[in-house]
């Protein structure tokens, strides 16, 4: 295909520009102010009428003032638009890049609409410059933004060497806000096989494994209340003593008490669904929050960190324990389900602080996930700024509250001394099949801790990966399975693993207030002016005000070529130009005509009573 017919080929589609909205803007622009040409008559007119505003007691109008009514005789409405475009010699248009693309540096059409998705989005608006790029993981170029040189770390695991890439970029002082996107959709798992209660799960750009909680050296056991006045009389041989559920408990109050009785040296933890808080064997009932740092999204880095803001100090391990039995009670017990709701400070954007809290509470909910809980289980809700009292920086409100919706009551016993003597490791439900009442005995072997190997499978692409592990020796098998394939960087939380495929594309968007333009150099080479195929990073332009008011203009004056041009992806669009300019004319004439007599008299007669 010739250059010339690649042009004609795009001129026809360029053709198809629809100005219907430019016209029918217009002529409601005409009719509205016409409406205030009538508008301003009626009130001239009561304005003569009174007589307040007279002489001698008589109103303008009966001394002979008539107003005057101003109607368009005729309109003229005309628009032009003229398109101009330009193709540099050698390349092509669309989705044959794509296959240059991949060539040259693996700049695929998908990188690309990765690297440009959302840049339109609201809470870019809020700030005076934003700009993206997109890299891998396992990049090792020095990428410069402002005046900070920063690249990624490989001696740090999956989560841990983005967490501190975003760091190192924060410390620029240009840089306020950094956010961050995982595009792993080419290397998902699939095929997953487990032998257990194990689980392999795509969530958030991360390969996610869950291996269960390894029995401990004494029984566990969860007890569900879902209507208290209907309790029957249920005993258990908890060691020497007797529990009597029936006789002692009539709320949550005395069942958490009467059950902390048996507990001994053990743990216990309970759940008011009521009032939506947890409680240790000490310090009474607290709101099932955790808290997050400044800009910061990943529930799991945040579980295993304190943070400090001004006088205030929060240490999330406290609520490790809590959060990870409620993810075993979702787990165990289907019926049970819990809203997460996301929060921030009042610091920045009302918009960006949306998209934050909604990024905060989904992120929770795919740790739940990850430790066996499902998405039906878990509704999130996003709440901005909403709880923040004024625009500063606060450790308090950067958080997400959990809130159980299924209306049951959980408590938690993990003790030397069993609560509950079963006659088989079998759960022991009691009263009705659907939990209303009913312990699950989860152990019953006090002092033994024996490991279960577990094994799973499953595929990336043609890729299959098996491995065999307990809890205490999956990140060295994680090890052995990255060093033979050399595909992964993972990071291990407790029980659970998360991969990152070497591979994967990492969108970082950095936002400033303080100037137009966030500069981006590669090596020795401005974003500017370097190859893409030089290159492992993937740099957008930047989102200012002068181009986000070239945006609205162009959507406003021609939709259709903005549509055209948004195809374009952006390596085409470096060689392929669109000028677009266009102007539109209205001649409307008015003429004068004379207030109704009807009209006069009717105002006349209502002030003269």
């Amino acid at each position: 295909m010739s250059e010339i017919d690649k042009l004609k080929s795009a001129a026809d589609i360029l053709k198809q520009v629809d100005i219907t909205d430019m016209i029918s803007n217009m002529g409601i622009g005409i009719a509205k102010a016409q409406k205030q040409l009538d508008d301003n008559s009626v009130k001239q007119a009561l304005a003569l009428a009174d007589p307040q505003g007279g002489f001698g007691g008589k109103s303008l109008l009966e001394l002979g003032f008539v107003p005057a009514f101003y109607s368009f005789q005729f309109a003229d409405i005309s628009a032009e638009i003229e398109l101009k475009m330009r193709l540099a010699t050698g390349f092509e248009i669309g989705g044959e890049l794509s296959v240059d693309f991949a060539k040259q540096g693996g700049y695929s059409k998908e990188k690309l609409d990765f690297l440009r998705k959302d840049r339109n989005k609201a809470h870019r608006k809020e700030f005076k410059s934003s700009r993206a790029f997109v890299t891998t993981s396992s990049n090792t170029e020095e990428i410069t933004i402002e005046s900070t040189t920063v690249k990624m770390d490989q001696t740090k695991g999956a989560i841990d060497r983005i967490e501190k890439f975003e760091n190192e970029i924060r410390q620029d002082a240009q840089i306020e806000r950094v956010s961050t996107e995982i595009d792993s959709s080419k290397y998902q798992a699939t095929n997953v096989s487990v032998s257990a209660d194990e689980s392999v799960q795509n969530l958030d750009g991360f390969i996610v494994i869950n291996l269960p909680q390894e029995p401990s050296a004494v029984d566990c056991s969860i007890l569900k209340i879902a209507d208290y006045a209907t309790l029957d009389t249920v005993k258990y041989n908890g060691g020497a003593a007797t529990f009597d559920i029936s006789t002692t408990v009539t709320d949550y109050t005395s069942a958490f008490t009467t059950i902390n009785g048996f507990v001994g040296s053990g743990d216990i933890v309970g759940f008011d669904s009521t009032a939506s808080t947890y409680e240790l064997k000490t310090g009474g009932p607290k709101p099932i929050e955790l808290h997050f740092d400044f800009d910061k999204d990943d529930a799991g880095i945040a579980l295993e960190n304190s943070y400090t803001d001004g006088p205030t100090t929060i240490d999330n391990t406290d609520i490790d324990l809590p959060l990870r039995v409620l993810a075993d009670i979702l787990r165990r017990d289907s019926s049970m389900s819990i809203t997460i709701t996301g929060y921030t400070d009042g610091s920045g954007g009302n918009s960006y602080n949306k998209d934050l809290s909604e990024r905060r509470a989904e992120s929770l909910r795919k740790w739940f996930m990850g430790e066996g809980a499902t998405k039906s289980q878990i509704d999130i809700e996003y709440k901005g700024e909403d709880l923040a009292p004024d625009e500063n920086k606060n450790l308090l409100y950067r958080k997400v509250i959990v809130e159980l919706t299924s209306g049951a009551d959980y408590f938690y016993v993990n003790s030397a001394t069993p609560i509950i003597t079963p006659a088989s490791a079998e759960p022991i439900i009691i009263s009705t099949p659907t939990l209303d009442v009913g312990f699950i005995h989860l152990y019953d072997s006090p002092g033994a801790v024996s490991e279960t190997s577990y094994t799973l499978s499953f595929d990336i692409g043609t890729e299959e990966y098996s491995l065999t592990s307990t809890v205490s020796t999956l990140a060295l098998n994680l090890e052995s399975l990255k060093i033979a394939k050399e595909s992964f960087s993972y990071k291990v939380i407790q029980n659970t693993a998360y991969l990152l495929h070497n591979q994967s594309s990492i969108r970082f968007t950095t936002y400033t207030n303080t100037q137009e333009n966030t500069t981006i150099a590669i090596g020795n080479n401005s974003s500017e002016t370097f190859e893409d195929t030089e290159s492992l990073y993937l740099v957008d332009d930047v989102s200012n005000s002068s181009t986000r008011i070239k945006e609205d203009s162009e959507k406003i004056n021609n939709p259709s070529t903005v549509a055209v041009g948004v195809s374009v992806d952006g390596r085409t669009s470096r060689q392929f130009s669109i000028d677009v300019s266009g102007n539109a004319r209205i001649a409307a004439r008015l003429v004068a005509l004379p207030a109704p007599n009807q009209f006069l008299e009717e105002i006349k007669d209502t002030f003269n009573q």
